[in-house]
């Protein structure tokens, strides 16, 4: 059985670079965008699915 995970990754536009932060908290990861300086970023949707006994 998988379970299905989404979170949020940013690319800044400007470095050309991910940023070095993911969240589950879309509206987290904008803060930090903010606080670190970055305002030219794009917020990608990211999903994937995991085995529900992963990290056992």
């Amino acid at each position: 059985m998988m379970n299905k995970i989404k979170f949020y990754a940013a690319y800044d536009r400007d470095d050309h670079t991910w940023f070095d932060l993911a969240s589950w908290d879309r509206n987290r990861l904008i803060v930090e965008l903010e606080v670190s300086g970055i305002d030219n970023y794009i917020i990608v949707e990211m999903h994937a699915e995991v085995p529900n006994d992963a990290g056992d």
